[in-house]
């Protein structure tokens, strides 16, 4: 007789036969046969959609019994693509003709579409051997270049403003620039304003914000929508949940603001940027201060070209290190008011000379401690840096105004970049050249320097044509910043 053995699906056999009895033998006959795939179990598509780089990301997948017999599961569902992992079941049973939800992690590490097959290993009932089946393109998901980040459920007072934050985070292997963003959809009652001034860069690994107007006019609902965000390296959409509701005996309605004291400057003089309080008659501060937690957390944006922090500052700066950013945007901690003044807070920073003049003073977020104080409208200031006294406009930056450039030439830069600055005191000195993806290429110096006027050519005959960054440094501060071409 024949002696049975398990066969490989979608395998190619050779065969052969012949007869024999007591009175001789036949001759040898021969072929081939290739098996079937096997179609006990089947499994429908999960598809992840675009998930951002380094995200985890879960979802069930359905694994169906289309045996009329159960069968148990044998070890790990495993796959084809290490970017999906499927939990671990041990030897669980599916009932026939019946499914099973597997759960599945998916880390994307490439910013590219991934698909992957699931390999299961299962024993039917009434058979003892292992049956091992591969099911192709049952796993699908895409690593996205873009990151969103919404504000977290919130509640407005009908009629008033309240201030969102959309943080956009770059995790693509180059700068990113937004185009737009916008609402896709929701209730009529809600109204958001997206503020996208000018371009907005974020380099590699860092994050900017977009700031979101929301206003309610009805109570009782909730709005639902889809805020929608282009960017020259990929598109992404998030949802955003807010809720309005009626004023309360114990809310503090009144505008918010920032401004800047003095208003204009000539670069290297120290300017306070104040956040303050508007509309609020005296009663309404007392029970401000009284009927409330009195502190609060901010985020603040303004042009680096134009204001920098001062060294004092209990801001802190939030990194972004694109090349073609020009964007300071700073995180005020929980700080909390006295409840006798208007002002709430005085940022010191000092007026530099950049590429331009004027800057506006954004509020992206404002956060009162338990909420008592609601947001009527926000005033946006403004600083212009005027022309210095010595004449024409000089390079001075970081918190210290230690370093004033006097010059970074030519530019574009072919052969060798020359570089002249002014030190105010001894210090320690680096400068580097970065290219648009936020890394270090060159370090050109790193030394103590004595005070006065340093002059340093710089050979980059030896760097690829493109955009780059001079990071200049002083005693480990970040003092100035400025973009060049390298030609060829």
């Amino acid at each position: 007789g024949l002696n049975g053995f398990p066969l490989l699906n979608e395998t190619r056999y050779f065969w052969r036969v012949r007869a024999e009895n007591a009175r001789g033998e036949g001759g040898w006959t021969s072929s081939n046969f290739t098996t079937a795939a096997n179609t006990t179990l089947g499994a429908m598509r999960l598809d992840f959609g675009k998930v951002p780089r380094r995200d985890t990301a879960f979802g069930m997948l359905t694994v169906r019994n289309l045996a009329s017999t159960k069968v148990r599961l044998v070890g790990e569902i495993t796959t084809s693509n290490p970017a999906f992992v499927c939990e671990s079941l041990g030897n669980v049973e599916i009932p026939a003709e019946s499914s099973l939800q597997v759960r599945v992690r998916f880390v994307p590490t490439v910013l590219e579409t991934i698909s992957a097959a699931v390999t299961v290993s299962f024993t039917a009932e009434g058979s003892r051997p292992v049956q091992t089946q591969t099911i192709a393109n049952r796993l699908l998901g895409r690593g996205g270049a873009l990151k969103l980040i919404s504000p977290a459920p919130d509640t407005s007072v009908i009629g008033t403003t309240k201030l969102l934050a959309v943080q956009v985070v770059n995790v693509g292997d180059r700068e990113a620039e937004i185009i737009r963003l916008e609402r896709r959809k929701g209730a009529r009652e809600y109204s958001f304003r997206a503020d996208v001034d000018g371009k907005a860069f974020i380099g590699v690994g860092d994050t900017t914000a977009v700031l979101l107007r929301f206003t309610a006019e009805r109570t009782n609902a909730a709005s639902i929508e889809e805020i929608y965000c282009q960017a020259t390296v990929d598109t992404v959409t998030k949802p955003l949940v807010e809720y309005g509701r009626a004023k309360l005996p114990t809310d503090v309605v009144a505008k918010i603001g920032l401004r800047a004291v003095p208003e204009n400057a000539p670069p290297g003089s120290e300017v306070m940027v104040e956040i303050y309080l508007d509309g609020l008659s005296d009663d309404d501060r007392a029970r401000l201060f009284k009927s409330s937690i009195p502190s609060f957390s901010a985020t603040l944006r303004f042009n680096r070209n134009v204001l920098a922090l001062g060294s004092t500052s209990s801001a802190r700066p939030i990194r972004n290190a694109a090349p073609n950013n020009s964007s300071q945007r700073c995180a005020v901690p929980t700080t909390f008011w006295n409840g006798t003044s208007a002002v709430l807070l005085r940022i010191p920073c000092r007026a530099v000379a950049g590429n331009t003049d004027a800057t506006a003073l954004v509020l992206e977020d404002l956060r009162w401690g338990d909420g008592t104080l609601q947001i009527a409208d926000v005033v946006e200031g403004r600083f212009t840096a005027k022309t210095s006294q010595a004449g024409g406009k000089r390079y001075i930056s970081g918190a210290s105004a230690g370093i004033v450039v006097l010059g970074v030439a030519p530019n574009p830069a072919r052969d060798v970049l020359e570089i002249a600055y002014t030190l105010a005191k001894d210090g320690f000195v680096t400068l580097s050249l970065v290219d648009v993806r936020g890394q270090e290429v060159g370090a050109i110096l790193s030394q103590v320097q004595p005070k006065g006027t340093h002059t340093l050519p710089v050979r980059v005959e030896r760097f690829a044509s493109g955009s780059y960054t001079v990071r200049l440094s002083i005693d480990g501060e970040e003092a100035h910043t400025q973009q060049i071409q390298i030609v060829r």
